[in-house]
């Protein structure tokens, strides 16, 4: 290799004079020669002059360097390169490949264009995915993003509920009063679509306190959706003492439900036709009678008491055991019935809650997990929940033999993950069977911004290939020229020295 036209491309990459540093590596370059971290520039420049066929076979010269510890950065670049020129098959194996690689630190940036790619491509369920991986990585040094894309999906899903949870936890990582007010109008939209107009208005409102702002037309659609709802519910709402007589079917023209008049009239009750002998004659006669009933009820009284004493006197020992008997079946009957409807001792929301419990405080999980499972599946399980998170539980489905818990983790990096958690019968509890995130199908409910915002992400984001910000889209790769060795740097896009005065950086 020719340092000292390598040492040239650096410092015109560095300079962002692209061109230039193009024409430099190249010639730096010997034939038959493999140099990963020569070609990881190369492939980076060409990249930011959106030239992704000539990028693409860089990367694939520094693939074939199989001394260059950067091959993770280097899968993500090759993927983004892929996607721009229409290989979308390949460019999702080259991100998963960057995804796998452990010592890549960028997961978040491949994980994101994969969102993106299967978005485009419809499959929203795992384009949610790759959304809520690329939030809740720890290096993602802006999670809104990834979250502001993860509310997209649940509303092209048609779960307005889970998108207004995405959108206000975006907002609790944004910091720049333009991307909140973007948030605020989507989050605006969501509420229109569960039915919170109010809120709907709130949140309208603060988008529009950015006046650089400006809502879609599917935004403003909403927002005139949720005044109209507001307005109309304001004009028709009376006293609250008027609807709840509505609502149990009072008329105030007709009390009684009969006459329509407050005052019951003689053709309903004959009261005002009867004389007042009749009623004098009418009240001794009752009086006389209410007496004699009364003898009569307390003579009926006396016996039963009478023979009640003799029948416990009689029977004090068969009296117990039928009493014992029936409090025995009855316990037995209502232990059967809670045991077909799928109850038992644990229950299910208390294996969940402890395994979730176990996996925080680094305790043995086994307990809780069936032994019909293998010890593959057993280490999946374990594997799958995450640490530190507290669990919601949010709904079901019982069997006398099997039942089906569906929950929500509230991770402790935050954001949040569905799990569908399946259990089998162990005796009078429950134990684990299987332990699945969830991400329900995709519906026939699409909004238009959302491709919109696809698009406009697709043409300006520096994740694809865009020569917009140097920091955010490469991973270095730098070359010592002292000592002839090959280094990479992680981050930056301006020119580090790590192992000697001549090394260089370029961003992935």
């Amino acid at each position: 290799m020719n340092q000292e036209a390598f040492q040239a491309g650096k410092e015109a990459y560095v300079k962002e004079d692209y061109a230039t540093a193009i024409a430099r590596l190249k010639s730096a370059k010997t034939p038959g020669e493999v140099n990963g971290a020569l070609n990881h520039m190369l492939g980076n420049a060409y990249m930011r002059l959106r030239m992704f066929n000539e990028a693409t076979l860089a990367y694939q010269d520094a693939l074939a360097d199989e001394t260059y510890n950067k091959r993770g950065a280097i899968y993500a670049n090759y993927g983004r390169a892929l996607a721009g020129t229409g290989h979308t098959d390949e460019a999702i194996a080259a991100l998963e490949a960057a995804v796998s690689d452990p010592i890549y630190d960028g997961h978040y940036k491949a994980q994101v264009l994969l969102g993106k790619i299967f978005e485009k491509q419809g499959k929203i369920r795992e384009a949610g995915a790759q959304y809520r991986n690329a939030a809740i990585d720890e290096n993602n040094p802006d999670p809104s993003v990834s979250l502001l894309a993860l509310g997209r999906c649940f509303m092209n899903l048609g779960r307005p509920i889970d998108a207004i949870e995405a959108y206000r936890t975006a907002l609790d990582f944004s910091t720049e009063s333009a991307s909140q007010a973007q948030i605020y109008a989507d989050l605006g939209t969501a509420f229109v679509a569960a039915n919170r107009m109010q809120e709907a208005i709130d949140a309208f409102q603060k988008a529009s306190t950015d006046p650089t702002f400006t809502m879609n037309a599917t935004q403003k659609a909403a927002e005139a959706d949720a005044q109209k709802a507001v307005a109309a519910l304001a004009k028709n709402r009376g006293g609250e003492t008027d609807a709840l007589l509505a609502a149990a079917g009072y008329d105030p023209l007709d009390p009684l439900g009969k006459s329509g008049e407050f005052i019951p009239s003689p053709e309903d009750t004959g009261f005002f036709e009867v004389t007042e002998a009749e009623i004098t004659q009418q009240d001794k006669g009752d009086s006389a009678g209410k007496k004699g009933r009364k003898k009569e009820l307390k003579r009926a009284k006396k016996a039963k008491k009478k023979k009640e004493k003799k029948r416990k006197k009689r029977h004090p020992v068969r009296v117990f055991f039928v009493t014992l008997l029936c409090l025995v079946l009855l316990c037995v009957g209502g232990g059967a019935c809670v045991y077909c409807l799928g109850f038992g001792i644990p229950s299910q929301e208390m294996v969940v809650t402890d395994l979730f419990n176990a996996k925080s405080n680094n305790q043995n999980m086994d307990g809780y997990i069936s032994g019909s499972v293998s010890d593959t599946q057993r280490a999946i399980i374990e594997a799958s929940v995450p640490k530190g998170a507290t669990v919601e539980i949010n709904g079901i489905d019982r069997s006398m033999s099997h039942s089906t818990l569906y929950c929500t983790a509230h991770l402790n990096e935050g954001g949040s993950q569905s799990y569908k958690v399946t259990f089998a019968r162990s005796g009078l509890g429950w134990k684990i069977t299987a332990f699945d995130n969830t991400y329900p199908s995709v519906t026939d409910q699409s909004f238009k911004h959302v491709e919109n915002a696809i698009d406009d992400n697709n043409s300006s984001n520096s994740d694809n290939a865009s020569s917009d910000s140097k920091s955010s889209d490469d991973e270095s790769a730098s070359t010592s020229g002292t000592s002839g060795s090959d280094s990479t740097s992680s981050g930056g896009s301006s020119t580090t020295n790590k192992s000697g005065s001549n090394s260089g950086n370029t961003n992935n």
